[in-house]
C-alpha cells in the first residue's frame, strides 16, 4: 500500500464503528439471556468468569465501544465541519435534523414492539436470572415516545447517566433510564453536544494560535471526567490526520497503546485505578463531575488508547479495510437503535414461549440468536431512514463537502 492510497483509504473508521455496534449488541444481549458472562466475578472460578476476566470480554465490551464511538466522532466530525462554511445555528439544526430524525423513528419502532410485548422482559430476566433483562423497558404511563426520544434521548438525558449538568437540569428531575422504551438513546445527548463542541474548537481557528491553545486547555480542564474528553481526543487525532497518514510513533507503541487499552477497560468491573477515584472525588466548581463513577473514566481512557493504537497500525488498518466489514459500519448507527426493543419485546416473549417446550437453555439460545439476526435485518431496513435523515440534514444550509472522509456518513 502506498502512501497516497494510505492517506485517501480511511473508511477503516467507518469498520471500526461496525464492529463497536456489534459489541454493544452482544453486551445487551449476553446480559439478558446469559448474564452470568457478563457478570461473574474472576474469583468464582467458573468458565464464564474465565472468560469476562479474559481479553475476549472485549468482544463484548459495549460501554467501551460506546466511549470508542465518542473518540472516532470526534475525529470524523473535525475533519467534516473543517470543510463547512455553515453558522453555528446552522450547524445546531443540522446535527438535529441528522439525529432527532432517526432517534424519533426508533421510538416509534420501540414503542410498538412494546404495544406488543409489553412485561415480556420482566418474566423471561426472572427465568434466567437476569437483572438487566427484567429491570428496565418500564416506561411510565405518561411517557410518550416523542418526549422519551427528543427531551430525554437528544436534549437533556437520564438519571444518572446524562449530561444534565451541561444544560443546567437537575440530575434528580430526570426519569431513570430504566423507563425509556429504548435506552441506548443515553448517548445521544453526549454525542449531540459533543458536536457542538467540536464545532467551536473547529471556530476557534480564526484566532491566534496562543489563544485556541488557552482556549481549549481550559475546556479540556473543564470536560476531563466527562465522556466529552473522548471528543476532544479524537478532534485533536484529526487535526494531526493520524488515522489517515502513516504512523507517527515507533512500531511497538500501537500494540502497547492497545493492550494497555484492553487491560484499563477489562479490569475496570474489578479495579480502578486510585487516581481516577482521587479524580472523580475531587470537589470543584469548574470541573464537571464524572458520570456515575470512576470504571467509566477508565473505560474512557482504555477506549482511548485502543482507539490511537488503531490508527498506528498499518496491520490492523489494513484488516478493517475489509469490504465486509465496511457493511458492518454501514449499518452501526440503524443496528445500535433498533436492537433494544427487539431484544426486550420480542425476544423475550420468544424465551417465554419456547422455554417450557425446548427447555430453558435451548429457549436461551434461540431468543439470542433469533434476535441478533432480526436485529441485523431491523438494522438494514432502518439505513433508509438513516440516508434519510443525512439528506435532509445536508440540504439545510450551504455546506462543503469534507475532503478526508468522504464516506463516514455522519456530518
Amino acid at each position: 500500500m502506498n502512501e497516497k492510497e494510505i492517506i485517501n483509504r480511511v473508511n477503516y473508521l467507518d469498520a471500526l464503528r461496525g464492529i463497536g455496534a456489534v459489541q454493544v449488541l452482544l453486551l445487551h444481549f449476553l446480559s439478558s439471556f446469559a448474564p452470568k458472562l457478563v457478570h461473574a466475578w474472576p474469583a468464582e472460578g467458573t468458565l464464564a468468569a474465565i472468560i469476562r476476566a479474559s481479553p475476549l470480554f472485549f468482544l463484548y465490551d459495549g460501554t467501551s465501544a460506546v466511549y470508542m464511538f465518542f473518540t472516532l466522532s470526534g475525529y470524523v466530525l473535525t475533519v467534516g465541519f473543517a470543510g463547512s462554511i455553515a453558522s453555528f445555528g446552522n450547524l445546531v439544526v443540522r446535527r438535529v435534523i441528522r439525529l432527532s430524525v432517526p432517534i424519533l423513528a426508533s421510538a416509534a419502532f420501540a414503542s410498538a414492539m412494546f404495544m406488543m410485548f409489553a412485561g415480556a422482559n420482566i418474566g423471561a430476566g426472572q427465568l434466567v436470572g437476569s437483572d438487566f433483562l427484567s429491570a428496565a423497558w418500564q416506561p411510565s404511563s405518561s411517557t410518550w415516545f416523542v418526549t422519551d426520544a427528543i427531551v430525554n434521548g437528544l436534549l437533556v438525558g437520564y438519571r444518572d447517566v446524562s449530561p444534565s449538568l451541561w444544560v443546567g437540569v437537575e440530575n434528580s428531575r430526570l426519569p431513570s433510564i430504566m423507563t425509556s422504551l429504548n435506552s441506548p438513546l443515553w448517548t445521544m445527548p453526549i454525542e449531540f453536544y459533543g458536536s457542538i463542541l467540536i464545532f467551536l474548537f473547529i471556530r476557534q481557528n480564526k484566532f491566534s494560535n496562543l489563544i485556541t491553545r488557552i482556549f481549549w486547555l481550559v475546556v479540556f480542564f473543564i470536560f476531563i471526567r466527562t465522556p466529552m474528553v473522548c471528543f476532544l481526543a479524537g478532534s485533536v487525532a484529526a487535526r494531526y490526520r493520524l488515522a489517515s497518514i502513516r504512523p507517527v510513533v515507533h512500531r511497538i507503541v500501537p500494540p502497547g497503546a492497545i493492550i494497555a487499552g484492553l487491560f484499563l477497560t477489562n479490569r475496570s468491573d474489578f479495579w480502578t485505578a486510585g487516581i481516577l477515584k482521587a479524580v472523580c472525588q475531587l470537589d470543584s466548581p469548574i470541573i464537571l463531575p464524572c458520570l456515575v463513577n470512576p470504571m467509566f473514566l477508565q473505560k474512557e481512557i482504555g477506549a482511548m488508547l485502543i482507539v490511537f493504537g488503531i490508527t498506528q497500525s498499518l496491520t490492523v488498518r489494513t484488516w478493517l479495510n475489509n469490504p465486509r466489514l465496511h457493511i458492518l459500519g454501514r449499518i452501526s448507527f440503524p443496528l445500535y437503535l433498533v436492537h433494544w426493543p427487539i431484544l426486550y419485546g420480542l425476544s423475550s416473549y420468544l424465551l417465554i414461549l419456547t422455554a417450557p417446550r425446548i427447555g430453558l437453555v435451548s429457549a436461551q439460545i434461540a431468543a439470542l440468536g433469533v434476535g441478533i439476526l432480526v436485529s441485523i435485518a431491523a438494522a438494514m431496513a432502518f439505513m433508509r431512514v438513516d440516508r434519510l435523515a443525512m439528506t435532509w440534514s445536508r440540504r439545510y444550509g450551504t455546506r462543503t463537502e469534507p475532503h478526508v472522509l468522504p464516506r463516514h456518513g455522519d456530518v
